[in-house]
């Protein structure tokens, strides 16, 4: 049976992935992940969603995220990143 201090040493030892800084940064790595997304520049990449989604509260991204893994009808990579789009534009309509 391991130890509680082994336990946290080998916590301790993990470390995020290269060039995650944040909570933001890891969860834009999920979704892009999740969506399929492949690009390095433009539309699609990494700096693209970090660039969109940097003012929009990390809550309301949760939430986004779980209506759309909650929802039936969305089955591909491509249907979800427009969903998850199209509720970023309504709340920047706001």
């Amino acid at each position: 049976m391991r130890e509680i201090n082994d336990i946290l040493k080998d916590i301790r030892k993990r470390k995020a992935p290269r060039g995650i800084h944040s909570p933001l940064h890891e969860q834009i790595d999920k979704m892009r992940a999740d969506f399929g997304e492949t690009a390095t520049k433009g539309k699609g990449s990494f700096s693209f969603y970090l660039g969109m989604l940097k003012k929009v509260p990390l809550s309301t991204i949760y939430l986004w995220l779980g209506d759309i893994r909650q929802s039936p009808n969305l089955n591909t990579p491509l249907s979800r990143a427009k969903v998850f789009w199209w509720k970023y534009s309504q709340w920047r309509k706001k």
